[in-house]
């Protein structure tokens, strides 16, 4: 599975509050770093065998019975152009960034 590591920033203030509730701390609108799925995959055709024949099985949850199947699910992780473009805001950048010759082609040729 093709990951790409995605800074997350809320908008709000974070409290850790103890267990007196107490505010043991207060972090003003953090940025947080995930792994995420890029939504491409590359799979041995024995994942196959774990779908039954006209069943609906989100990838999401093909991945976890195959996890609980004792399977290796590997993440190959890369920095390449990416944005997830059912984000709307990533959607339009996307396509400014076509508009203007900056997608990912273009920063192949800088490298």
């Amino acid at each position: 599975m093709a990951v790409h590591r995605k800074p997350v920033k809320l908008s709000l203030g974070v409290l850790d509050i103890d267990a007196d509730g107490n505010i043991a701390k207060y972090t003003e609108k953090p940025e947080y770093r995930y792994d995420v799925s890029m939504g491409v995959y590359v799979y041995d055709a024995r994942a196959l065998g774990y779908i039954t024949e006209g069943e609906y099985l989100d990838f999401p949850d093909l991945v976890a019975r195959l996890i609980a199947a004792g399977e290796t699910v590997a993440a190959y992780r890369t920095d390449a152009y990416w944005l997830d473009i059912g984000n709307p805001e990533d959607y339009a950048r996307a396509q400014e960034d076509a508009a203007g010759g900056r997608g990912p082609a273009a920063m192949q040729e800088q490298r």
